[in-house]
């Protein structure tokens, strides 16, 4: 994903790892103010991180944990999400 060591900004190892998931989004809005716009799209930004909460299958457990949107990208047709696991959520080994 990163192609090069001085793009990578990972603070830890990562693990391959593969599960189906289920994404949770509170139903409040957010304020955000638009930076830019095209005929494909536009460009926001907000005060606050873009939380959610994410349930996934760890081995014969199933584990909830809070998340923040961290960046998203478009490679080969499909979107790719990063995503922190919030200082509340963290404390569980893979």
């Amino acid at each position: 994903m990163n192609k090069g060591k001085e793009n990578d900004r990972r603070r830890d190892v990562r693990k391959p790892f593969n599960t189906e998931l289920d994404l949770f989004i509170d139903a409040h809005s957010l304020l955000a103010e638009s930076i830019d716009i095209s005929e494909n799209g536009f460009r926001f930004k907000i005060k606050e991180p873009i939380r959610c909460r994410v349930r996934l299958e760890f081995g014969v457990e199933m584990i909830e944990r809070e998340v923040q949107l961290v960046w998203a990208r478009e490679e080969e047709g499909e979107m790719l999400y990063g995503f922190q696991f919030t200082s509340g959520s963290k404390g569980w080994k893979y």
